[in-house]
């Protein structure tokens, strides 16, 4: 994903490792900057790190990581235009769990407007950004 990234980012479920970037991820959300700040072990192991960090996501969606760090690594070629309910959903958990609405900002007309239906999930995701 970022051939110069610092950071192999762990999903969960999967055997899948992306190379990202703390920069970044930082710049686009509040979130990241304080998680790598040396106040947090991500942080200070980054810090201390002569090579690549490891930093596993256990709680979240990997498809949806996936999609967002595409987005944010601008590797738009890679991200889709049309998800079903379900996969909105997970990218929105993500977003709001992490801030990212601002830096996805975009992508929000792409992805929502999928049309009507998906009942509380397509509405937390039109929350979400």
């Amino acid at each position: 994903m970022d051939s110069y990234g610092d950071v192999l980012a762990i999903l969960p479920t999967t055997s899948a490792k992306l190379r990202i970037s703390s920069k970044v991820l930082s710049t686009a959300s509040p979130v990241f900057r304080s998680m790598f700040s040396p106040r947090f072990r991500e942080g200070a192991a980054l810090a201390s790190a002569t090579g690549l960090t490891e930093i596993e996501f256990p709680d979240d969606s990997p498809q949806a990581l996936e999609t967002i760090f595409n987005v944010l690594h601008f590797r738009h070629d890679c991200v889709g235009e049309g998800f079903d309910h379900d996969a909105l959903y997970k990218i929105a958990l993500v977003v709001d769990k992490y801030d990212l609405a601002k830096a996805l900002g975009p992508w929000k007309e792409v992805w929502l407007r999928g049309g009507a239906g998906g009942g509380g999930k397509r509405l937390f995701a039109m929350y979400a950004f």
